[in-house]
């Protein structure tokens, strides 16, 4: 079962572009990330996952 492709209201053309190349590289690498991350990418901003900065900062190393 194929699925239908989601029409994009994105008017950013350098998220676009971003999108529509992680989808290609998704497609020829047959890697699951690169296509989650563009689908997170491409969802609008309302429904978008908050990141966490100071998190993401208190456990990474410095360097």
């Amino acid at each position: 079962m194929k699925k239908l492709k989601r029409k994009l209201k994105i008017t950013n053309p350098q998220l676009l572009e971003l999108i529509r190349f992680l989808r290609k590289k998704a497609a020829e690498h047959k890697a699951e990330i690169w296509r989650d991350i563009a689908e997170r990418l491409a969802v609008s901003r309302r429904r978008r996952i908050a990141v966490n900065v100071s998190r993401i900062n208190r456990y990474t190393e410095k360097g």
